[in-house]
C-alpha cells in the first residue's frame, strides 16, 4: 500500500543550480530505474530546446500540484511519462522522440528560501513554451492560462482522458495572428477583453497572464499582491480577495 501513494521529489540543489545558470530544468521519470531525473535544457526561442522536451501545464484541482515540495506521486509520474512518450510516438515532433517534460510542480522551486528563483520563472514562460516541442493542454476552452499557453506554444496538443489531439493548432494560430496582426501594443486589448470574459482565473493570475501575452515587464504584477498586503497590514499568509486586488 505504501508504494501506491509514494511520491518522488526533484533534486532541489540541481533544480536551483539549473535556474541560476539561466537554463530550464526539465524532468523525466525513468520507467526502468523508477527514478526522477532532472536535467538542464538549453533553450533558444528560435529552435527546440536541448534535450527536447514537452511542456505540461496543470490545474491544481487535477491533483498535480504541491505547495510544500517539488514532488509528484509515482502513479502520476508514470502517467505523465507515458503520456509524453505516447504523444511523441503518435504525433510528428520537430526533433526525434522527446522523453523529457517541463511541469511547474517539479520545475518551479516552492521552498521559501528559493522565493527569488520562483519569481524568476514567470519571466521565463515565453522561453519555456516557445522552446518546447509541444505543449500539452487540458481544460483548454475556459482557462485564461491556457489562452496564454496557446499563444506562446510552438505546437499544441490537447489532452483528453485516453489520447492527445492536435486539431486546435489552427485556432491557436488564429489567436496569435489576431493579437499581433497590426503590430500595435494597443490592438490586442479588444480580443483579450473578450477572452477574459470567457475564461476563469484569479485576479492576480489574470494580470500575469495578460502582461505575459503582451510581452510587458511583469515585475510590477509579481509584487502587486505583496504590496497590497503591506498596505492593509496583513501578514504574508493572509489572503487578499480578488475584489480587493482589482480595486488596489
Amino acid at each position: 500500500m505504501a508504494n501506491a501513494v509514494a511520491s518522488r521529489s526533484a533534486d532541489i540543489d540541481k533544480l536551483t543550480a539549473i535556474i541560476k545558470a539561466g537554463d530550464i530544468p526539465v524532468s523525466k521519470w525513468n520507467l526502468e530505474s523508477k527514478k526522477l531525473e532532472v536535467e538542464a535544457a538549453n533553450v533558444n526561442r528560435k529552435k527546440v530546446g536541448e534535450p527536447a522536451f514537452m511542456a505540461i501545464p496543470h490545474i491544481w484541482s487535477d491533483g498535480g500540484g504541491n505547495q510544500d515540495d517539488n514532488a509528484i506521486y509515482v502513479c502520476q509520474l508514470k502517467a505523465l511519462q507515458n503520456s509524453v512518450e505516447m504523444a511523441a510516438k503518435n504525433h510528428k515532433m520537430p526533433v526525434g522522440n522527446p522523453s523529457h517534460f517541463w511541469i511547474d510542480t517539479l520545475c518551479v522551486p516552492v521552498q521559501e528560501e528559493n522565493k527569488h528563483l520562483r519569481k524568476k520563472c514567470p519571466r521565463d514562460m515565453w522561453r519555456i513554451y516557445e522552446s518546447s516541442c509541444h505543449v500539452h493542454l487540458n481544460n483548454w476552452d475556459h482557462r485564461l492560462w491556457t489562452y496564454q499557453e496557446c499563444i506562446m506554444a510552438r505546437k499544441r496538443l490537447i489532452r483528453y482522458a485516453d489520447k492527445t489531439v492536435d486539431h486546435v493548432s489552427i485556432e491557436a494560430d488564429f489567436y496569435r495572428d489576431k493579437l499581433w496582426a497590426s503590430g500595435s501594443v494597443a490592438d490586442p486589448l479588444p480580443p483579450l477583453a473578450s477572452q477574459i470574459a470567457a475564461r476563469s482565473t484569479s485576479k492576480s493570475d489574470e494580470m500575469l497572464c495578460l502582461a505575459t501575452i503582451m510581452r510587458l515587464d511583469i515585475e510590477p504584477f509579481l509584487n502587486a499582491e505583496t504590496l497590497l498586503k503591506k498596505e492593509k497590514g496583513l501578514c504574508e499568509k493572509e489572503e487578499v480577495t480578488d475584489v480587493e486586488l482589482a480595486d488596489g
